[in-house]
């Protein structure tokens, strides 16, 4: 009897010390386990250390004034940031030499420069002359686009050259913030509909269009023809037009009157500025290809249902 307690025991002291065992085992390998994790984040970490510095600057204007919320940005990746109120800027960049650095401004001509060893950068971004300087026109006179503070869109011969389209308001489409080309019938070569900063009437209506106004004639769309579907756009060609102006607040088109209401699009159609200027010649050219619709025959009315009792007949005669 006492020989099979002690048998007994003894299986019972084996399993618990088998089981201390395995417990001890485990907490060993989670310890290894945490402690390689640790210490391979700490090595990325000195690694990225190495591998990127931070470099500041700061960015003005050729005048010297700072410019906040000028953006910079490392070329030809994501990698960028903003100036902060004092036209300051801190970001950190791959230990590149090659690297180039892009700074950009509305209304300033965007700079590269290379980063090379360099770790502060001043620089000084010049104004887009060719923007803010070029002349517009407000209804009846020219001024300088950096001296407008209507609200107005314009947009140059070469902005819609090249373009796919048979009319101009449909290139107009999507260049111009606030302007609507609608297709009320969906049909190809339909007349369009064109809208500034939304409808002011619920029909659409004479009210509901912008003047036009173009080479300073003033085309009124309740007079215009049918043809033209209220749009003297359409019977204007795309490749003769200089410049489109589009004026679309009460500031911009208050010399108008109550005409203006709806906005005004002026356009400017090419003249020869020189007598002894070189006639030049362009040729487009556009192709395109479609595939011919599958069309099944249909038939309705007395010749279906006696299809459909032919049909039957021959259903239950095989069967």
């Amino acid at each position: 009897m006492t020989t099979y307690i002690n048998r007994k025991n003894e299986k019972k002291y084996h399993y618990l010390f088998s089981r201390f065992l395995t417990i001890i085992l485990l907490f060993c390998l989670i310890h290894c386990f945490e402690i390689r994790t640790v210490s391979a984040s700490i090595v990325g970490v000195k690694g990225q250390q190495i591998e990127s510095y931070i470099i500041k600057g700061v960015v003005t204007d050729a005048k010297g004034l700072v410019l906040p919320g000028a953006y910079v940005l490392l070329k030809g990746t994501y990698t960028g940031t903003s100036t902060d109120n004092k036209g300051e800027f801190s970001l950190e960049v791959p230990k590149n030499e090659d690297a180039i650095l892009a700074f950009s401004f509305i209304g300033m001509e965007t700079q590269e420069i290379k980063i090379g060893s360099k770790l502060i950068f001043e620089i000084a971004l010049e104004e887009k002359l060719n923007e803010i300087g070029e002349i517009v026109a407000i209804g009846y006179q020219n001024v300088q686009k950096r001296k407008v503070t209507a609200a107005m869109t314009t947009i140059k011969s070469e902005d819609i050259q090249n373009i796919p389209y048979a009319s101009v308001d449909q290139i107009l489409s999507g260049k111009i913030a606030g302007l609507t080309v609608l297709s009320p019938s969906g049909e190809p070569g339909a007349n369009t509909v064109v809208n500034i900063r939304g409808s002011s009437s619920v029909s659409l209506g004479g009210v509901s269009y912008p003047l036009y106004v173009i080479d300073g004639i003033v085309y009124d769309v309740n007079d215009l023809p049918s043809a033209y579907g209220n749009n003297p756009l359409t019977a204007l060609n795309p490749n003769e037009i200089e410049s489109i102006d589009v004026l679309k607040d009460a500031s911009a088109a208050a010399i108008y009157g109550s005409r203006g209401a709806n906005g005004v699009i002026l356009v400017k159609t090419k003249t020869a500025s020189n007598k002894d200027q070189k006639p030049t010649f362009r040729l487009n050219m556009y192709t395109g290809m479609s595939l011919k619709p599958s069309l099944r025959s249909v038939i309705t009315g007395r010749l279906e249902r006696q299809a459909k009792l032919d049909l039957l007949y021959q259903w239950f005669v095989k069967k």
